[in-house]
Parts: C-alpha cells; structure tokens; sequence
C-alpha cells in the first residue's frame, strides 16, 4: 500500500476510476435501449427544428422551445448526410420525414438520441464534482452511483428530447453560481452567465428553476449570499449582457417583429418563444392523475409523480439525507436539498402542465446528493451500515430489473396497473409500438384492431392490416391492441360526451401486456 502523498493520489485514482466505470456501465444501459424503443411522441419534432436550423439557418417551426438541445438531436442526421424534407409548416411530418431520410430510421434514430449523449455525461460530472465540493471523495462516487442508476435518468439520457439537456446545463448553472456567490469576481460571473445562457437555451424552464433554485439556498442559509455587495452588481449587469450575447448569437444574431406581439427585437424568436410558452402554460395541458383529467393541472402532481416513479430505496435515502439536514444543520449538503426543493416549489405551484416526471428532472441533482449524504453517515455509524447496504443493494437491483422499460418504470407501490396513477410520457409515450408489431408478427396476426397511432415505416417491422378499435360495441372475435394513452384519452372524451358511456375494455382482461404501455386482447 503506497503512503503519504502516493496514497492520496492513489485513492484519487481509485475514485476517478470508479467514476469512470459508472458514467461508462450507464452508457452502455442507455445505448442498449435504442434498438428496444421506436420513436416516441416528442422525438420527430425536436429533431425537425434541430434540423431547421442547421440546414435553413432559420429557427421558425415551434419557438415554445430554444434551440441548443434540438440542434444536437439533429446534429447527428445533418452529419449522415440528412436535410430538411420541406414539409413545414408540418413539423411533426418534417421530423418523421428527416427520421426516414435515406430508408435508415434506425440508423437516424440511434444518431439523433446520441445528441444527448454528451448533456448525459455532463450531468453525471455536475453530481460528481458538485458532491465532491460537499462531501468527499467517497460521498461523491455514492452520489454518481445513485445517479447513473436512477430509472428517470437513464429514461431520458436515452431520448432525442430537451430534459437531460436542461437538466445538465441547469446543474452546471448552479454551480457556477454558489462559485460566484462565494468568491464575487468578474470571470466568475461571467461563467456563471455563459452556465445560465446555455441552460436556457436548452428549455426555457430553467429560468424559474434556477431562480427558484436560488431562493432555497438563500432561505435555507442567507450567509452564501453574505459576500455580495453593492457594488457587485455591475458584475451581475455583465453578466446579463454576455448572456444576452451567447443567446442572441445562438439565434443566429437574428432581428425583427415578434410573432404575437406588435415590437421588434433581436432574437425575435426567443421572446416569442416565452410568450407562447406563457400562454400555454396559462391555458394549460389536459393531465392525467389518478384516473382524472384536467386541463390546468394538479397541485398534487409532482408529489405524487415524485411518489411512484422512483425507486423506493432512493426516496428512503433522500429522506434521511433531508432529516440529517435539518438535525445538524449541515449548511453545504442543506445547499443541494434546497436548490431541489426550490425547483419542485415552482413546479408545484405555477406549472399547469402536468405531462411528466421528465418536467422535474433538474431536481434530481440536488436530493441525489443527500441521498449520497444519507449514505455515507449510514455507513460510518456501524448500527446503520446494514440497512444503508440493504438500501443502496434494493435500490440497485429495482434499477436493474427496470431494463430497458426506464421510461415507464413504477415502484412497488404502483402494483400491477400504474395507468390507474399516471399515463402520457410517465408510462406510454408510444415508446413500445415496435415491441407490438414485433409480437403480432411472432404471433402471426393478420388483422389487428388498433386504438394508438402507428407510426409509418418501422424498420424491420410490418405491421399486419389495421381494423379500428371501437371500445364500446361489444367486440368481435379477433386481436385488439391499445396503447394506454390513447385508451385513456378516448374514454375521458367519450364520457365528457356521454356520462354513461361504457367500455368493454373495462371489463375483459387484456391478454397480455406488450412493453408496458400496450395492451393486447385475444377475443375468441
């Protein structure tokens, strides 16, 4: 065993390898699951404004999302030789179409989510670092381990979406920022600024989320903030105008009239982007949540979604970090639990679209660093080093069975039906309409009733002749397949419509379920 100064060396190296051998058995799961999941709902639309900029040079399709995250989904088509198709102002049609440029939709596909890739690898260096910068060497492998196995996180790492993307740059915001307010200098502002503009221009939530971020810090300790002066704010002003800069160049130093508005500006397009945004999430989303339905959303959503949709052992885990926390008064570890919290707080109570654990990603930095914290003191007070192996071994084993269905994963409490809590990207985002047409081609189905979209052309999948699903004349003998989501939709339309609708659906098992977010009935 080397001493001294070689021993610390050597223990730096065991813990960047360990780090290293995480990010890497993470990628791999992520990979993996590329090849399992077609295209889901949101993937052709990213992928058609990526594409419109890099090939137009324009930024015009849909503004309610920047353009950082969506250039990098349509980075890796652009690179294979694929361009816009010109049916705009279809955007959805324009992705599908980019996706099936040169008869290669898995090929594009698998190029387009390894866009993500990099914002992926981004993230699990803010955790590592930022639990580093808390709690050690050894409290920062913990917290990537927690990291690269959370169900939520390899769910989106592996999509051609903004989530990760925010969630990264966000996390890499925060940091900058508690670097500025502990040491106030101009480079440090102006990194913090470059941080911020690049996680706004990944989605525009991280505005909020970064404010709100803040305000926890500063109500759970105001001395973070203690260094700033008056005459900083001259440094915050620069701040301002860099960011302002990197976003307007970004938006290809664009300048004329705002859609919607009765001004011109530069970079037209992103303030027309927060006014949709504004407008949509006044006017709201229809979200699911124990079997009802609601235009303006749920107050409870995100505690609930927080509830089910991760592994049991893990929210153990944050629980005891937060009570730590608030026992001892550990002000560093306290900073991660209120920046998540202060995230969550906004999400709770101004977000009226409810279509999502993926919408509060971000908040898993922090609560996996005090669940990281957790851990570690667990472990170290001997009387509780069993059940914090016993903890970290469950939640280990409920990530790995999870593979590859990270996007629809439930814990234990969501028993055998989880559609009865939540639906759309939590559990169906068409994810698994490869998977049906594989299993009726296994089972030699010629004709299938169908409530759901079929996407056109899946590569290597034929689908056999499509029958509509009606699902309330009482069926006839034959297949019958539904993605959830649309089974969902339709009954909620149907009985806004006619209160005593009823479904057969509802009373005849499914014979099995594909995926997890298709059901497929054998009618005899």
């Amino acid at each position: 065993m080397p001493s001294g100064e070689g021993q610390n060396i050597w223990m730096r190296n065991r813990f960047a390898l360990c780090a290293w051998a995480l990010i890497l058995i993470a990628t791999l799961r992520i990979v993996s699951t590329w090849e399992v999941f077609n295209v889901t709902n949101d993937e052709p639309d990213h992928i058609a404004c990526g594409m419109e900029w890099l090939d137009r040079h324009t930024y015009t399709l849909v503004d309610e999302h920047p353009p950082l995250a969506r250039i990098s989904t349509a980075l890796g088509p652009y690179l294979l030789g694929i361009r816009s198709r010109g049916m705009a102002p279809n955007f959805t049609a324009e992705g599908w179409a980019i996706l099936q440029g040169q008869n290669q939709l898995d090929r594009n596909l698998k190029a387009s989510r390894a866009g993500i890739l990099p914002f992926f690898w981004i993230s699990c260096a803010v955790v590592f670092f930022g639990a580093c910068r808390l709690l050690g060497s050894v409290g920062a492998v913990l917290a990537l381990f927690l990291w690269t196995n959370l169900p939520v996180v390899l769910a989106h790492g592996a999509l051609a979406t903004t989530d990760m993307a925010v969630t990264a740059m966000l996390g890499v915001a925060a940091i900058a920022a508690v670097r500025y307010l502990e040491n106030p200098r101009l480079a440090n502002a102006a990194l913090l600024s470059l941080a911020a503009a690049l996680a706004l221009l990944c989605k525009f939530s991280a505005i909020p989320f970064l404010a709100f971020g803040l305000l926890g810090m500063l109500l759970w300790n105001s001395s973070l903030f203690g260094q700033l002066r008056f005459g900083h704010l001259w440094h915050l002003l620069a701040a301002v105008v860099v960011g302002s800069f990197v976003i307007w160049a970004t938006y290809r130093f664009s300048f004329g009239p705002v859609r919607n508005a009765h001004f011109s500006a530069p970079a037209p397009e992103f303030i027309s982007g927060l006014i949709s945004l504004k407008k949509y999430n006044d006017h709201g989303h229809p979200s699911y949540l124990l079997g009802q339905y609601s235009d303006t959303g749920f107050w409870s959503y995100y505690p609930i979604v927080l509830l089910f949709k991760t592994p049991l052992a893990y929210l153990g885990l944050v629980l005891t970090g937060i009570a730590l926390c608030v026992s001892e008064r550990r002000k560093p570890v306290g900073y991660a639990m209120a920046f998540s919290i202060g995230i969550l707080t906004f999400a709770i109570l101004f977000s009226h679209i409810n279509i999502g654990v993926r919408h509060i990603l971000p908040a898993y930095l922090g609560v996996t660093v005090v669940a990281a914290f957790a851990v570690e003191r667990m472990w170290r007070q001997r009387r509780f080093a069993l059940p914090a192996a016993a903890l970290c071994l469950w939640f280990f084993a409920a990530s790995t069975i999870a593979h590859p269905d990270y996007l629809a994963y439930f814990n234990e409490l969501a028993g055998s039906q989880p559609e009865h809590i939540l639906i759309d990207s939590d559990l169906d985002w068409g994810q698994d309409t490869k998977r049906l047409g594989l299993r009726l081609q296994q089972l030699k189905v010629s004709n299938v009733h169908l409530a759901g979209i079929i996407p056109p052309n899946l590569a290597g999948v034929t689908f056999p002749l499509i029958d509509v699903f009606d699902m309330e004349t009482p069926p006839s003998a034959g297949w019958y397949a539904g993605h959830i989501q649309a089974l969902n939709l339709h009954q909620h339309q149907r009985l806004l419509v006619n209160p005593n609708a009823k479904f057969w659906t509802d009373s005849i098992a499914p014979a099995e379920r594909v995926g997890r977010g298709v059901l497929l009935w054998h009618i005899h």
